[in-house]
């Protein structure tokens, strides 16, 4: 690989002082939306290379069905309740 983990670091550290440099002198929303998309990238392919989790999904009550989705792929049976 041309950039081995250290090389790429160090890049990594250079590109974030230059977002910030750039952050002090942004004078337009667009400007500044580009420098958010940009540090954005960059901090999730530093946790991709780093193999960390780029993403989270959150499943909640209120998702039509996906209790149910989840329990038939793990194969779950749902938990009896009881009445007091």
């Amino acid at each position: 690989m041309k950039y081995e983990s250290e090389k790429r670091n160090e890049l990594a550290d250079l590109l974030f002082d230059k977002l910030r440099d750039l952050a002090e002198d942004c004078k337009s929303p667009l400007d500044f939306r580009n420098l958010t998309v940009a540090f954005g990238i960059l901090v999730d392919k530093c946790l991709l290379s780093e193999g960390k989790a780029t993403s989270r999904s959150e499943i909640t009550a209120e998702d039509s069905g996906a209790i149910e989705s989840l329990r038939a792929m793990l194969n779950v049976k749902p938990q009896a309740t009881s009445s007091a």
